[in-house]
């Protein structure tokens, strides 16, 4: 087989691998399984495009992302902030947060916002076996005897989390001196801590009388080992798992602040196959505006020239621009007229004796000694005259033995003009005799 058709079959091959490789590509970004679980983006079971899509499909409704840092977030009023599937360390009672975001998200609820927030583990479910399993259920019996609400007293599931609860934590204060100014305790700012309950698997989480009054559903489904500890006192417990609480949920300012350590129900999967109605709609709290947070999922977009062209609808004036810069490199190395009409448009000046035959004769002199001149002519001839012009082989070896007598005199005797006469009248000569015959 030819080389050609080998060439041809290597790029045909190289074009279905790009196609594929940008097929695979598509696939993923249509499912958004490159994104982290409860993302908005993510299409899959562990996704909530479903509970976004949902609330956007419903009038009244303005739904939107929000991929710019929270210390950007605007007014509260009438507003929905929803940051679903948030992750906490292991240790989730040393989390720090920035205190910008602190102050921006306090302001937010202040001026009637909503905040939701609900969280999963990052390092995955406990797991409790052996003496850990004992120690458990002895302090989760005597968390149950305890108070939810209020106290300085720690209890053993503060323990098993890593770190024992703080004493009466007051909100958005740093009461440890050794703590970063420019943060904030997680735990101090929620006015509650962090524990885990003893479940393995899918466990029940039961509405409490408070929740009841809100309308929100008897039972969901718990996926979560997380519970709160040490909630204050303006904190309404709404569901529990275990006897310990895993939704709370407390007014703050003109606004609310909901927590809940369990994110399935949010999810795609659980829209599919475990949808709770009435609990979505309490997510909003009336309000006509949701935001979906995906910054705390590292989604951030990053401002610069390129957001800017997207954000303004500048797409095709770029566009245009880099076509005008096409062009212009194209005017520049390829004349659009002919160049001799150019130089007329531009009034150019044409020199005297400045022809082609000057142009040739200089050429010559500058390559061609004066006494060889003839000897070149008659030779260029000898290749370049056509069968029809060409003179008889006795005449051209007449002009060569004439040539060559030329170029034996000395210097001083040779005369060019001399040796083109003599050529021009054997032609002459030699070209009569031959018309004659014919």
């Amino acid at each position: 087989m030819s080389r050609r058709f080998f060439t041809g079959l290597g790029v045909l091959a190289l074009l279905l691998l790009i196609a594929g490789i940008g097929q695979l590509f598509l696939m993923r970004f249509r499912v958004g399984d490159i994104y982290p679980p409860y993302s908005t983006f993510r299409t899959d079971p562990l996704g909530a495009r479903a509970l976004y899509d949902s609330f956007a499909s419903m009038p009244g409704l303005t739904v939107e992302r929000n991929v710019r840092p929270l210390e950007h977030l605007g007014t509260g009023h009438d507003t929905a902030l929803l940051l679903l599937g948030d992750t906490v360390r292991y240790r989730p009672n040393e989390e720090h947060l920035p205190a910008s975001i602190v102050s921006r998200m306090n302001s937010f609820l202040r001026s009637g916002g909503r905040i939701v927030i609900t969280l999963q583990p990052r390092d995955g479910a406990h797991v409790w076996d052996g003496d850990e399993e004992d120690e458990t259920n002895r302090t989760v019996k005597a968390s149950a005897s305890g108070k939810h609400h209020g106290g300085t007293s720690t209890n053993g599931l503060d323990k098993v989390a890593g770190t024992n609860a703080p004493a009466r934590p007051t909100p958005g204060v740093l009461p440890d001196k050794d703590e970063p100014k420019s943060f904030v305790s997680l735990t101090n700012w929620l006015d509650a801590a962090f524990g885990f309950i003893p479940v393995s698997g899918v466990a029940t989480a039961t509405v409490t009388t408070a929740g009841r009054d809100t309308g929100l559903p008897e039972h969901l489904a718990c996926h979560s080992t997380l519970c709160f500890t040490n909630a204050g006192a303006p904190w309404r417990v709404l569901y529990t798992c275990a006897g310990q609480p895993v939704i709370i949920e407390r007014a703050f300012g003109q606004g609310s602040f909901a927590l809940s350590t369990l994110s399935y129900v949010v999810s795609n999967e659980a829209l599919r196959d475990d949808r709770r109605t009435s609990f979505l709609v309490w997510l909003l709290a009336g309000r006509t505006q949701v935001i979906f947070d995906e910054t705390h999922h590292g989604i951030e977009e990053s401002p610069g020239l390129m957001s800017l062209v997207r954000r303004y609808g500048l797409t095709w004036a770029l566009l245009n621009l880099l076509a005008l810069a096409g062009l212009y490199i194209w005017r520049n190395n390829v004349a659009l007229v002919p160049a001799d009409v150019a130089d007329e448009a531009a009034g150019a000046d044409v020199a005297a004796g400045k022809d082609s035959a000057t142009a040739l004769g200089n050429l010559l002199r500058r390559n061609v000694p004066r006494a060889e001149l003839l000897a070149t002519c008659v030779a260029v001839w000898k290749r370049s005259a056509d069968h029809g012009t060409r003179l008889p082989a006795t005449t051209i070896r007449r002009i060569e033995a004439t040539v060559e007598a030329e170029r034996l005199l000395p210097d001083r005797q040779r005369s060019p003009e001399r040796l083109y006469n003599d050529i021009c009248r054997t032609v002459e000569k030699e070209g009569g005799a031959t018309h004659g015959k014919r």
